[in-house]
């Protein structure tokens, strides 16, 4: 019985056991509290970072959009061009550009193409601005300074590899381990030893590529070798060593362009162990003291020319807002004109007179509504624009007031000497300054390629004192002395003695047969050289287009002007007689309402054409890159610390105070030709290129109409005059003899328009109706008879960061 009840007694156990190991179960934790809350069911979410940053003032206090609906404004802003440009770059950290759509001939102001860097102009997608979403590649004050201090090729990396080194190594080891040998001698069967060894170096590389080594060593050994003087000893040594490279490697030049650890260089603890340089690392990889001061050349040429692009999308968004009030200013003058023409009609409509008909009512309301529908829709893009100019200001988008430009654009010809203008181009264009460092870049790393065509040969020389005893002092002054057996002897006594001294000199070759490698890197290098000079070529073949487009848009948006200006005068003149002639019956309704629309197409047209001419003059500068001169802006190293100007003296006057050696067997070549006039002309003078045309002979346009001969056209239009139909061309006159900027109202907003509702009002509206709330009364006075000159500039400068804290902006105008 008891087999039996054993037997179906271990069936059941492994029956169970082998359910158990098939039934999936949980471990059981002895410590669990349950708690699963920090378990997340995902690996990556989208999170906001923990950062506090301070929110300017203008962001934090913007207020409500103005829009059609919302039109209040608490004060009108009257703003110069200078003082537009002052607080852009005052507020301009990150030198901001447009990016958006800005006059083109032909194009409405707010759909047109700038491009504020390069060359040639690019086609860009509509924005209020670039740097959002390219806040990483956009050109801030701090680029400069970035590159100064980059840790991988800036000026102090690459200065750094001539720093003195200090390295040091102190390491204990204890050994016991039994020999393998039957007669042991002095030698014990189980060696035990006791072992400590340090190390201390500084090293320096000088210009030239030498390396400078002084050493200091002490080494401890305590061991049971029956063979031993003392059971333990110290052996101290003092080093010098010097490595002069004889062929590769060697000289200011090449050190200064490929710097001295160039590929795999020679570190703490390689001073006698292989050759200095791997004759298989590739030739190419260079970080020089040269091509580094290159490399901030460089981003210094690129921080200008953002600067220059900022100034230029200044300027051209505060004549597209003056544009967008002149264009206000003409639509809302036709809607005016256009509501006379619908109330005088609606009134013979409603006693039904002659020239009363339904038609002709309809034809009048349709023709008042499509002005007022002109003026709605100018009114928002004057506020897009004047958002777009305080974008580029570093304002608020909406603060209470309204930006109103004060300056007039000039009517006054301007031309520019063609030889002139190419050689200032061609001399002071940073992008082809830009180019040409990239050019000395590829003639310096060409000559270093050079360099790796020769084998590596080293001079080197080291001499060694060394020092023994069973104590690292004796403070009794005793020394190791091999014919005496002293007990105890002092091991740094016995190296100031000075009895066991060792020197070795010698040359270090090492030679790729065939130099392949190196043949490679100088092919390399020249084509690299080949393309950049290319490139430069070709930029200046660009530069010589775009600048003869310049010139050629310059002097047609002249003439266009002028040509615009006799088409508005000749609209209004039109709209005069026409409107004599309808009131008298002899001419129709539509003859008016036609009338009315060309002179505010006429109007609109004018000063677009104006706007362009004086966009061309700032785009001729731009592309001649002398637009900083032009709008006063100059650029200079922002102020140091006074502890840096402190040293930097104390340096200077330790220099001073010492005699010149000059060891240079070798003088390296020039690789720059000094500092750039930023300002080539005189305060309050003329450009050398540029002057101002004398007005134009009155005999040359006559009141007759052109015969239709390009050849025989006047330079021109004739300007008729109502007393003198046969009167003479005039000059363009100032925008301000014409019309001034539309004001506001007693509410300090320019409207309300009417809403939906007064769209379909039957009677036309009375002078006191809503529908007549308008931008505003215009100003009695103009804003004034010429444009500002330069003498009446007010300097004032800006802070833009040195490698220490900066680069500054200094706007000093002529």
């Amino acid at each position: 019985m008891n087999r039996r009840l054993r037997a179906r007694v271990a069936i059941v156990t492994c029956i169970a056991t082998l359910a158990t190991g098939c039934t999936p179960s949980k471990p059981v934790y002895l410590f669990n509290d349950k708690d699963m809350s920090h378990y997340r069911g995902m690996a990556t979410q989208i999170e906001y970072p923990d950062v506090e940053t301070d929110r300017i003032d203008d962001v934090a206090n913007a207020k409500d959009p103005l829009t059609l609906s919302n039109p209040e404004v608490h004060e009108i802003w009257d703003v110069t061009l200078e003082e537009a440009m002052r607080t852009a770059l005052a507020n301009s950290k990150v030198l901001r550009n447009l990016g958006g759509l800005l006059f083109t001939p032909g194009l409405p102001a707010s759909n047109q193409t700038i491009a504020p860097t390069g060359i040639l102009l690019q086609t860009q997608g509509q924005s209020t601005g670039a740097s959002l979403g390219t806040s990483q590649t956009s050109q801030t004050i701090y680029n400069p300074a970035m590159q100064e201090t980059n840790t991988g090729n800036g000026v102090e990396a690459a200065l750094s590899e001539f720093d003195a080194y200090l390295d040091s190594q102190m390491y204990w080891q204890h050994n016991n381990f039994p020999q393998n040998q039957h007669f042991t001698g002095f030698q014990p069967i189980v060696f035990e030893q006791n072992y400590a060894q340090q190390q201390a170096e500084i090293g320096k590389v000088t210009a030239t590529g030498d390396r400078v080594f002084f050493r200091e060593l002490t080494n401890y050994n305590a061991n049971n070798s029956a063979a031993n003087i003392y059971h333990q000893a110290y052996t101290p040594a003092v080093e010098m060593e010097f490595r002069h490279p004889l062929l590769q490697g060697s000289g200011v030049e090449f050190n200064r362009i490929a710097g001295p650890n160039s590929n795999v260089g020679l570190f703490a603890g390689q001073a006698t162990t292989g050759p200095v340089l791997n004759p298989n690392s590739l030739p190419g990889t260079y970080n020089g003291v040269v091509l580094a001061r290159l490399n901030v050349d460089i981003t210094l040429a690129d921080f200008e020319a953002g600067v220059r692009g900022m100034v230029s999308d200044v300027e051209r968004a505060y004549w597209d807002l003056y544009y967008n009030y002149r264009n206000l200013n003409a639509v809302q003058a036709g809607r005016d004109s256009a509501l006379q023409t619908w109330r005088k009609v609606h009134a013979l409509y409603r006693t039904g007179t002659k020239g009363g008909e339904a038609e002709k009512e309809a034809q009048s309301r349709e023709q008042y509504f499509l002005f007022r529908a002109q003026v709605e829709n100018t009114l928002g893009l004057l506020y897009t624009a004047e958002s777009r100019l305080r974008y580029m200001m570093g304002l608020a988008p909406t603060d209470g007031r309204l930006i109103r430009p004060s300056d007039d654009p000039t009517t006054a010809e301007v031309r520019f000497d063609w030889n002139a203008v190419l050689t200032e181009g061609l001399t002071r264009s940073v992008e082809l300054r830009r180019q040409r460092f990239v050019v000395k870049q590829n003639e310096l790393k060409l000559i270093a390629s050079r360099n790796y065509l020769m084998p590596r040969l080293d001079a080197q020389a080291l001499y060694h004192w060394g020092g023994f005893g069973n104590d690292l002092v004796n403070y009794n002054g005793v020394s190791f002395n091999p014919n005496t057996t002293l007990p105890h002897s002092g091991a740094w006594n016995t190296l100031y003695n000075g009895n066991y001294q060792n020197w070795q000199v010698g040359l270090n070759f090492t030679m790729p047969i065939g130099f392949r490698l190196a043949m490679s890197g100088v092919r390399n290098a020249e084509l690299v050289l080949a393309q950049s000079r290319a490139f430069l070529q070709d930029q200046e073949l660009e530069l010589s287009h775009v600048l003869t487009n310049s010139i050629r848009d310059l002097d047609r948006n002249y003439q266009v002007s002028r040509t615009t200006f006799n088409r508005r005068v000749a609209a209004a003149k039109q709209v005069e007689a026409v409107k004599a002639s309808y009131d008298v019956g002899t001419a129709t309704l539509d003859m008016l309402l036609d009338a009315q629309r060309r002179l505010a197409d006429a109007e609109i047209a004018y000063y677009r054409a104006l706007i362009d001419y004086n966009v061309a003059i700032l785009q001729v500068h731009y592309r001649k890159n002398s637009l900083l001169e032009y709008d006063g802006v100059y650029l200079a190293e922002g102020p140091w610390p006074a502890k840096a100007y402190f040293d930097a003296r104390k340096r200077a006057r330790e220099r001073d105070s010492a005699h010149y050696i000059n060891y240079g067997f070798t003088r390296p070549n020039v690789i720059t030709r000094g500092a750039l006039p930023q300002f080539m002309d005189q305060p309050g003078q003329p450009f050398a290129s540029e002057s101002n045309s004398p007005a134009a002979n009155p005999a040359e346009g006559q009141g007759a109409p052109p015969d239709g001969s390009p050849a025989n056209e006047p330079a021109s239009l004739p300007m008729p005059d109502g007393d003198n139909p046969d009167g003479q061309g005039e000059d363009l006159p100032s925008p301000s003899d014409t019309a001034p900027l539309p004001e506001t109202d007693d509410q300090g907003a320019i409207g309300p328009l009417d809403d939906a509702s007064d769209l379909e009002a039957p009677e036309p509206p009375e002078p006191g109706d809503a529908a007549m709330s308008d931008p505003g009364p215009l100003d009695d006075e103009p804003l004034g008879d010429d444009p500002p000159s330069d003498e009446s500039r007010v300097p004032a400068t800006v802070q833009l960061v040195p490698a220490d804290g900066g680069w500054r902006s200094g706007r000093k105008l002529r």
